[in-house]
This record gives C-alpha cells, structure tokens and sequence, in this order.
C-alpha cells in the first residue's frame, strides 16, 4: 500500500505514536527516510515541527489519521484532505452518505452543520444542534405515534 512513501515521522507525536506508525508503514511496503530532505511524506500532529522551514512544497505533510484512512481503506488518500495545519478546519472531517458509524470516534454532521462551521470557523458538536445531526434511518423504538 505505502510502496511509494518514504516517510519522516515528526518528534512532536509521543513515542507510543511514532513506534505504531513506523510498524505500520514499514510493513505495509514504505521506507523510512534517511532525512527530512529524503522524506516524501512528513507525519505529524503539528504544521511547526522540527526541520518545518526546509520542507519543500513537494513533501506531503499529513496527519497520523491519513495512515489510518488509507490503511482502513485499503488505497492512498488524497495528502490535502489530512493536513496537519490548523488553518485548514476541514481536514480530516468526511463526509458520507451511508455507513454512518456513531461508535467510531468520528464526527458525524449534516451539510447544514458544514455549512455552519464554515460560516462560524468554529467546529462544534453536531449533535448540539437539532438539524446538524443526521436523522437515522430507522424510527426509534417507541416513537412510532409521534412526529
């Protein structure tokens, strides 16, 4: 899967992180690089790290969750949905129409919550919000009488 990466993992993730990571990547086909300047991914939970000011703008710098997206599902995602800067408030949000998993840690809206969180650059709970949680498919149990 990580064939064509040659990564570099940041000294701002813990310890723990780095040690999973670099399994993860190694056994999946990628290479650790022998440098930042060798690195054509950079990991990392910060857009300030060590060696940041001599990335060129060719490296991929990327969250963590980019590993575990394309591991999950099984091809490389798009570097730019998984940056590491604070400025780009969407990263890492996805967007799905089926499959919703409320259990998976993830964060589930509505476009009307994307919208509002465009507008207010304030990332909120969706489920704070009426019609920024999607509705479920099925009735709940119960309620059938009720509208």
């Amino acid at each position: 899967l990580f064939d064509s990466i040659t990564f570099h993992l940041s000294p701002s993730l813990r310890h723990e992180t780095r040690a999973l990571l670099q399994h993860v990547l190694l056994a999946n086909g990628a290479t650790a690089a022998g440098t930042l300047g060798d690195a054509t991914h950079v990991i990392t939970n910060s857009n300030r790290y060590e060696g940041w000011e001599g990335v060129g703008a060719d490296v991929a710098v990327v969250t963590e969750k980019w590993v575990e997206r394309s591991l999950l599902l099984g091809k490389l995602q798009p570097p730019s949905f998984y940056s590491a800067d604070p400025d780009m408030i969407f990263s890492g949000v996805m967007a799905t129409a089926t499959d919703v998993r409320s259990g998976a840690r993830e964060t589930i809206g509505t476009l009307a919550w994307l919208y509002h969180v465009q507008a207010t650059g304030v990332v909120s709970r969706p489920m704070d919000q009426l019609l920024h949680y999607p509705v479920p498919e099925r009735r709940v149990e119960g309620f059938g009488g009720h509208v």
